[in-house]
């Protein structure tokens, strides 16, 4: 019996040595596959996180492309659209400066005679002046003249009353004195 117990403690001690090597090489096996799954799962997945990378910077450059031709078009319209702008507003300049000019050499050519007409205006205003002037003093002359010869005369008649008074006068003391 007992060496039927120790030939069962043997056989379970071998069963439990068989289990358990059967245990670490199902537990090694399992590690390996663990690892060769994790291995090549990983390795998917960096694969097609590399694949979508790319795609996506692909998907990017392509954007980017896109909207940098999109702006260089939008730029180059605009800028057309800007020169457009400047020539019309230089060529509008340019036949704003052609008729000033041609105002200018109008009114410089029109000036004399405008100076002319002008000058003879107040020569003519200044005739009138004079005239009227010559007209007011041969008045003046007129009316002194009178004025004048009414004062000579009537110094006359005074001068020859008092002459008459003196000669009574020198006649009367001569007359006295004879």
């Amino acid at each position: 019996m007992l060496a039927e117990s120790l030939k069962e403690v043997k056989e379970t001690r071998e069963r439990r040595e068989i289990f358990h090597k059967s245990i670490q090489e199902g537990l090694q096996d399992f590690r390996e596959s663990l690892k060769e799954n994790l291995r090549k799962s990983l390795k998917v997945g960096l694969q097609e996180t590399r694949e979508s990378l790319e795609k996506g910077l692909r998907e990017f450059r392509e954007s980017l492309k896109e909207n940098f031709q999109k702006t260089r078009e939008s730029l180059g319209k605009g800028l057309q659209e800007i020169n457009a702008s400047l020539e019309k507003g230089v060529q509008e300049i340019k036949t704003s400066f052609t008729k000033m000019e041609c105002n200018l050499k109008k009114e410089m050519q029109e000036l004399p005679e405008r100076l002319k007409r002008n000058v003879e205006e107040r020569e003519s205003k200044l005739q009138k002046n004079i005239d009227q002037v010559q007209g007011d003093v041969e008045k003046m002359e007129g009316k002194l003249t009178k004025k004048i010869e009414d004062d000579v005369e009537e110094t006359k008649a005074e001068l020859g009353e008092r002459i008459d008074e003196v000669e009574t006068n020198c006649n009367h003391r001569i007359a006295e004195m004879t």
